[in-house]
């Protein structure tokens, strides 16, 4: 398999090296600066064409086109060198046109793959014209996302209402509605060809001014698919140097959902991350806000766990730690999907806690639960087998941090007393019965793991075991509700 970025990086070396050799000056006319002619332009494009065949395979095949030992990659070099001499002489003045600079990165375009072209003219030191970065940033900067509906008799009502509040709740910084009706909007390409180069260009030669070029907007579309384009690092950064609420919640938002997700975050990456994390600790309203996005749908984040995790253990408020326990939706399941992705964020949080934050955090977490109670009490939401929840980690901490060894033996015999009274209570069927006896059962899994975990956090997640009372180990029946 071709190594696409290594085979770029070696092109531009050898155009870099060949300059004089391979550069050709394109037919010279001047033009207004700020003229935009179609003509021009492909008179221009058909001139490229005449003197680089290679044109056509690298739009219509890449790179993966050509024989690495083919005589074409002379004209890919050829055409290389010449893209580098524009880059490197670009002037908004006289002969150069704006058209031109359009041709440029369209051809870049056909040669990049994920910023590798720019990432290897950075490593050969290739120096871009000032001229160029700055109307690269101007053009960036101008960018605007309109929805119109042409025809609203064939819209369906849905998509018209879901449009509209996507827009109020853009108004009123809404973020969690924002992040849920994101998903009707995020697979709409936005960005030309030729802009996201531009993005690509900044992100490695003039990262610091992607921040002030995108400050004075509010345009959530624009600032959302900009960050996709974006390096994680890059991103991040942005986010936290802001001081604009709708650019600082695309940087880390549009990260995490986009193909960024996927990938783990290295160090640098998760403490700029935390970092912005804590700036938004002092913003109680926005932080619930946060929370309740990023905790709705645990997965969805997953490479927030660790930042998160160390900003609640040094940074956060008792307000804030409330905030994020209460944004953790509870609800009856046996996946363990969220549940290990929400210990990874609390055994982050028990590395740098303070004994006392570590109390208030299970404190918290145990009050939720208790009121909570697995749903057992709330009419026709029954249990028929052993679940668990998605603080079952606090839920261990609690009970090994903060009560007695007496305490916790009182609760656990008092659970076993409610199952064992099972036959001898009144039930409004078999269902709220084997409610009944599957409630107490789930209460109970918990504060036994907690008394066979160790003090090491890494062993409180109680994941695929399940633990039977020794007074039902010879009850037949209740051996098969077990199972």
């Amino acid at each position: 398999m071709i190594d696409y970025e290594n085979v770029i990086y070696q092109l531009i070396g050898r155009a870099v090296t060949d300059v004089n050799e391979y550069s050709h000056d394109l037919k010279p006319e001047i033009i207004k600066k700020d003229a935009v002619s179609d003509d021009y332009l492909n008179d221009l494009y058909q001139d490229l064409q005449t003197k680089y065949e290679c044109i056509s395979s690298l739009k219509y095949g890449g790179i993966r086109e050509f024989d690495l030992l083919n005589e074409k990659w002379n004209g890919v070099v050829n055409l290389i060198a010449w893209c580098i001499r524009c880059l490197e002489n670009w002037s908004n003045k006289a002969l150069k046109s704006f058209n031109e600079i359009t041709v440029i990165l369209n051809v870049i375009c056909f040669l990049d793959k994920e910023g590798c072209f720019w990432r290897s003219l950075k490593k050969r030191n290739i120096s871009l014209s000032k001229p160029f970065i700055n109307h690269s940033q101007l053009q960036l900067s101008s960018l605007r996302c309109e929805f119109k509906v042409d025809d609203i008799g064939n819209v369906p009502i849905h998509e018209i209402e879901s449009l509209e509040k996507f827009s109020s709740a853009i108004s009123s910084k809404n973020w969690q509605e924002i992040s849920d009706l994101w998903r009707m909007f995020n697979h709409i390409p936005l960005f030309s060809s030729e802009n996201v180069q531009r993005l690509q260009m900044l992100d490695y030669f003039e990262s610091s001014l992607l921040e002030p070029t995108f400050k004075g907007t509010n345009d959530i579309p624009i600032l959302m698919h900009a960050m996709h384009y974006l390096r994680v690092e890059t991103a991040f950064k942005i986010g936290y140097e802001t001081t604009n609420d709708y650019l600082e919640f695309a940087s880390v938002h549009s990260t995490l959902k986009t193909p960024h997700g996927n990938k783990t975050l290295n160090d640098t990456e998760t403490a700029i991350l935390g970092s912005i994390l804590s700036k938004i600790t002092n913003d109680e309203i926005k932080f619930n806000a946060w929370m309740n996005m990023f905790n709705k749908y645990p997965p969805h984040y997953s490479n927030i766990q660790i930042s998160l995790g160390k900003v609640l253990a040094t940074n956060a408020t008792n307000e804030n730690i409330s905030a994020y326990i209460k944004s953790i939706a509870l609800n009856n399941h046996t996946d363990n999907e969220s549940r290990t992705i929400i210990a990874e964020c609390l055994f982050e949080f028990t590395k740098s806690a303070s004994p006392n934050r570590r109390k208030n955090l299970w404190n918290a977490a145990y009050e939720y639960w208790t009121e909570w109670g697995f749903g057992g009490g709330v009419s026709n939401d029954y249990i028929f087998n052993v679940v668990f929840s998605n603080l079952d980690f606090a839920i261990i901490g609690y009970y090994k941090e903060c009560i007695s060894d007496d305490k916790r033996l009182e609760i656990k015999e008092n659970l076993i007393n409610n199952m064992q009274l099972l036959e001898s209570r009144w039930h409004r069927s078999s269902s709220s019965a084997t409610t009944y006896w599957y409630r107490n059962l789930s209460l109970y899994q918990v504060i036994e793991h907690a008394d066979r975990a160790t003090e090491n956090a890494d062993t409180w997640l109680l994941l695929k075991s399940y633990y039977t009372p020794e007074q039902f180990h010879k009850n037949t029946y209740n051996e098969m509700l077990v199972r």
